[in-house]
């Protein structure tokens, strides 16, 4: 039985995502989520300029794409057929991998998951992309196994328990799906 719901279907627990009221505190002039306990970065708008960077910069250590083995995606995107490919980025920051996997693939739905909403003007914004509030350590169990390619670049340090979530990012994609999960280790000495 093929699943025909899309990323902005009602997830299972009716949508128990977190507030908005998530990025308040501040701290040296700087915006953090209040609830978030493993985010130790700011969530405001220099945070998001420099994830931007970042995305950037990764984009051409991947040699000019979004994502490592193009083959891989665009045939797991491929194979979503007629009920139409669902794309999760999860811990989507500013928004800019999923505002350009929308505009690389306008066929497909992609879904931007983060403690924050990116604050993407709407002309900037493809209409095949949304944004919503979700929390990677309690929110994963909501969505619904629709997803053709899940993505998760740069949220280890975020993720309480990294096996959970892989258990539920397999959970979530269908049958043929990738999960493209990009970490960062520090090497040697980091100085705080």
């Amino acid at each position: 039985m093929n699943d025909t719901r899309t990323p902005n279907s009602p997830t299972r627990e009716n949508d128990r995502s977190i507030k908005s009221e998530s990025a308040v505190p501040k701290s040296y002039n700087r915006e953090f989520a209040k609830h978030a306990r493993l985010y130790d970065l700011p969530t405001d708008a220099d945070e998001h300029s420099r994830l931007d960077l970042q995305h950037q910069a990764i984009r051409i250590a991947l040699g000019g794409s979004n994502y490592p083995e193009p083959g891989l995606v665009e045939k797991a995107l491929a194979n979503a057929g007629e009920i139409g490919a669902n794309i999760l980025d999860v811990g989507t920051g500013s928004g800019a991998w999923a505002i350009d996997m929308a505009k690389q693939f306008p066929q497909a739905n992609v879904l931007g998951v983060d403690i924050v909403l990116p604050n993407v003007p709407e002309t900037r914004r493809p209409s095949n992309c949304q944004f919503k509030l979700a929390d990677v350590n309690k929110d994963m169990s909501t969505f619904e196994p629709v997803y053709d390619v899940v993505h998760w670049r740069l949220v280890e340090a975020a993720t309480a328990d990294t096996d959970l979530f892989f258990y539920e990012a397999a959970r979530i994609l269908r049958p043929g799906g990738i999960l493209i999960a990009i970490g960062a280790n520090a090497v040697g000495n980091v100085p705080y």
